[in-house]
């Protein structure tokens, strides 16, 4: 196929996953000309790389032999570090936004918070912290590079480096969701738990509520935030057992009510799938983290949403 055909790509990359079809969600997964095997143990890899090599040669596909490695704990994929504990930002792709040069207009501050942004589902509340930056994205407002924007891009930095390992679980995974809502938004973070009993993030939510939303009361924002995590992380919760933490009694109350609103009817209808799930009290001081991303939710849901989707799509069979 000659370079620069405007499909290429595409075609292309469809070529590989037809090739590898038999062999995709069971010891294997690709994107583009990236090819990933995965194992239990040495043993199995041996026969796994076994099968890809015939299947290379039946299909005349020619690997480059620089360019391979083996029997490897810990791969960089994608911008991301992939090992055996979950999925963290690739050392080298954090020190270049480390070495990011101060920006001096919009288009400079626009490039650093869509390059950080990357990988905000490993930062909590990294809305927040972006927050004075974006600002300066609107229209009409004059460029002014002031002290609180140089603390914010330092501290974007700084997040970054302290970024969260995020934990790609298995099928059978017993999670721990954790809920929240405050009078600017919900929002909610699903969790693990380790071999060692140490639990373990696997990804953030938060989402501004809108203005007919910011007139609900208290307990109609609760359930609304735990509706609306439930339907995000319907892959994750709907087969698995998991426990919803929540810090308002009256939400835990209305789950067990005979006669509830017809809002509420509503929200509580779209919770029935899940039917492997508790509901607990937790006091707000120990629910720091859904309450953090509830007051500092994002606004770009359209990005976190397909960032999620791409690397689920991923780098989940090597976790499952």
């Amino acid at each position: 196929m000659p370079f620069g055909v405007l499909n290429g790509p595409a075609c292309f990359s469809r070529c590989v996953y037809l090739a590898l079809q038999p062999f995709l969600g069971h010891f294997a997964v690709n994107f583009y000309d990236d090819c990933v095997l995965y194992s239990n143990d040495k043993q199995e890899m041996m026969v796994n790389i076994e099968k890809f090599l015939k299947r290379m040669r039946e299909v005349n596909l020619k690997l480059n032999a620089n360019k391979c490695e083996f029997f490897k704990n810990e791969i960089t994929l994608l911008g991301f570090v992939v090992y055996s504990k979950g999925v963290s930002p690739s050392p080298s792709k954090i020190e270049k936004i480390m070495n990011f040069p101060r920006p001096y207009n919009t288009t400079g501050i626009r490039a650093f918070v869509n390059l950080c942004g990357f990988y905000r589902r490993h930062i909590p509340a990294f809305s927040d912290i972006a927050s004075p930056m974006n600002k300066l994205l609107k229209k009409r407002v004059k460029f002014e590079w002031s002290i609180n924007c140089e603390d914010v891009f330092t501290s974007l930095k700084e997040a970054l480096v302290n970024a969260v390992t995020l934990v790609i679980p298995g099928p059978d995974t017993k999670y721990h969701l954790y809920t929240d809502a405050s009078d600017i938004g919900i929002g909610a973070s699903l969790s693990t738990m380790d071999d060692d009993g140490v639990e373990k993030p696997v990804l953030f939510l938060s989402r501004k509520l809108q203005p007919a939303e910011v007139k609900y009361a208290t307990v109609e924002k609760e359930l609304l935030a735990v509706t609306y995590a439930m339907r995000k992380l319907r892959k994750y919760l709907l087969d698995n057992e998991f426990i919803l933490f929540c810090d308002n009694t009256a939400v835990c109350y209305l789950f067990n009510k005979d006669e509830p609103s017809q809002r509420f009817q509503r929200w509580i209808l779209c919770t029935q799938e899940y039917y492997r799930f508790k509901i607990k009290h937790l006091p707000s001081r120990k629910n720091a983290v859904a309450d953090a991303l509830s007051r500092f939710p994002t606004n770009n849901h359209r990005l976190e949403d397909n960032g999620e989707a791409d690397i689920e799509a991923i780098f989940g069979p090597l976790f499952s």
